[in-house]
């Protein structure tokens, strides 16, 4: 197919796009071979062409099927500032390889599990006074509680209720109880400033 030649109609075909399109694209750009008096192209020269006409569509100066060299040299300049800029993101320590954290995130869950498992065994015994039946009650009653966090820890589904938390600070909070705890201040009329209270004494 290296040298193969399509007409208008069976590249529209070939590639499913609308045959309007690839005429008007197709128009203004010397054919590769005739035959019968039809135009036909490479099947390069056609995607080449496509390709150009949807990356410069949206530009009024941009002629349909031919490239426009002083938008590929602005997209070239930008593509090679947008590398840099990467390069120098990456340099600075703002990215790290995704292997990297997938390892740090295991470790880290491997260890929590490991903690959490030990809880019912270490606390049985101090729940249970002494009593051995109620050990065994304790303890399992614990290792249920810590099975249920750890399948949940284990389901992608139960972080969604954690996706609007605010981690900038040191306390966390979702978006809805920053909500509710402003609202509660505003009905409560709690003054954060430094306005006295009614009633209170003045030193001055």
């Amino acid at each position: 197919m290296k040298n193969q030649t399509f007409s208008v109609h069976a590249a529209a075909v070939l590639l499913e796009r609308d045959r309007g399109i690839v005429s008007r694209t197709m128009r203004g750009i010397k054919p590769d071979a005739t035959d019968g008096g039809v135009s036909r192209w490479r099947l390069r020269t056609i995607v080449e062409a496509l390709a150009a006409r949807d990356r410069y569509s949206a530009n009024p100066r941009a002629t349909p099927g031919r490239v426009n060299l002083a938008n590929e040299r602005a997209l070239l300049a930008r593509e090679q500032k947008n590398m840099v800029a990467h390069k120098n993101a990456i340099a600075r320590g703002e990215f790290a390889p995704v292997s990297v954290l997938v390892a740090i995130m295991k470790r880290h869950n491997l260890c929590i599990r490991e903690n959490l498992l030990g809880i019912p065994g270490k606390l049985a015994d101090d729940l249970s006074f002494g009593d051995v039946e109620r050990r065994v009650i304790v303890e399992e009653k614990l290792r249920d509680e810590i099975y249920q966090i750890l399948e949940n820890l284990s389901d992608p589904e139960s972080y969604r209720r954690f996706a609007d938390i605010d981690v900038s600070g040191d306390s966390y909070s979702t978006a809805e109880e920053q909500d509710d705890a402003q609202r509660s201040e505003g009905d409560t009329g709690v003054d954060r400033g430094d306005s006295p209270r009614p009633g209170a004494r003045s030193d001055g």
